[in-house]
């Protein structure tokens, strides 16, 4: 249990406090972890010889992973390491997972879609602003260092 209790009570591991104190009040859900993390890091390579266990191990490894993203503030390391699970991942289930990502992401882009005109024209708008701003400084700054 100490594998996961303690990193979470020191102050760099603790992004959202409310959700680590949450996670580490109930001593069977940090136990249950614990045991689960270190069966996925023992067992990970000969489940993924099993073509019943596999998809089994590497959602629960980037399951891990995520976990420790969001709860810990690990982002970089835990998105390194779902990038090298997801090299066990065959060619046929990133179709599988392609094709869903695309039907369950298709309104948000088709809301940005329908917006992107309307951000340009902002970006545009803001940009003049900004030259506007500029070129009111370099004339202030010429007219102190020209008198």
């Amino acid at each position: 249990m100490w594998q996961l209790y303690f990193p979470l009570q020191l102050p760099d591991h603790r992004p959202f406090p409310w959700l680590s104190d949450l996670f580490t009040q109930s001593g069977v859900a940090v136990g249950l972890a614990t045991y689960s993390v270190v069966f996925i890091q023992l067992f990970f390579m000969p489940l993924l010889l099993n073509k019943i266990t596999k998809p089994i191990v590497i959602v629960l490894a980037i399951g891990m992973h995520l976990n420790t993203a969001l709860v810990m503030a690990l982002p970089w390391s835990s998105f390194a390491m779902i990038a090298l699970i997801a090299i066990f991942i065959s060619d046929h289930a990133h179709s599988v997972i392609d094709r869903w990502l695309r039907v369950l992401l298709a309104p948000v882009g088709d809301w940005f879609y329908a917006r992107y005109y309307d951000a340009l024209d902002v970006v545009d708008i803001l940009r003049e602003r900004f030259d506007d701003l500029r070129y009111w400084a370099v004339d202030q700054i010429d007219k102190i260092r020209y008198r």
